[in-house]
């Protein structure tokens, strides 16, 4: 074996050994973000087993059926963030007064201006009107819906509901958590 078989194989080893170096890299790395990925799933699946809502009642006004008012209580045992109601849907199936079936998600403004929209009236906590512990402020968005509180939330609807009808409601939080209400 000459001189230069001996450099070859140097440098085919050396070869051999940078791309060695660069698949673990590479290899390390997608296993980081797959663990990362991982713990974000796992920290969203703890939040959501966490989160629970209960819808308490749903009214139809009767001098403005377009108007809905919806009791809903957190159940859960984590606080929810007035900042994410932006990010919740909230979607109605209801039969309009002119006979047509609607489905519409509503978009929160808390407002209240428009139609197609929802925002929170009131806080209720054991009953009464009245939030001392992290006080929801939805002009700022922000503040916490914690455990035990009742929001009484107002759909404003494009249609007038014909109340003699069936109405649906589904809320999903944006951590994925969700309640329904068929009347």
């Amino acid at each position: 074996m000459g001189f230069g078989s001996v450099i070859a194989a140097v440098f085919a080893i050396m070869a051999i050994i940078v791309v060695m170096c660069t698949v673990m890299g590479v290899t390390f790395v997608n296993i980081k973000e797959l663990y990362n990925a991982l713990n974000k799933q796992l920290e969203l699946s703890n939040e959501r087993i966490k989160t629970r809502m209960q819808i308490n009642n749903i009214i139809i006004d009767s001098l403005d059926p377009s108007t809905v008012y919806v009791n809903i209580t957190n159940i859960g045992s984590t606080s929810i963030k007035v900042e994410g109601f932006n990010k919740t849907d909230v979607i109605v199936i209801y039969t309009s007064t002119t006979g047509t079936k609607i489905t519409a998600r509503l978009m929160y403004n808390a407002s209240g201006v428009g139609v197609n929209i929802w925002y929170v009236r009131r806080v209720f906590v054991n009953g009464r009107e009245d939030e001392v512990i992290n006080p929801m402020n939805f002009e700022n968005n922000q503040g916490l819906w914690d455990p035990g509180e009742t929001i009484e939330i107002v759909l404003k609807l494009e249609y007038n509901v014909d109340s003699s009808k069936g109405f649906a409601l589904v809320i999903t939080l944006p951590n994925g958590a969700r309640t329904s209400h068929t009347t």
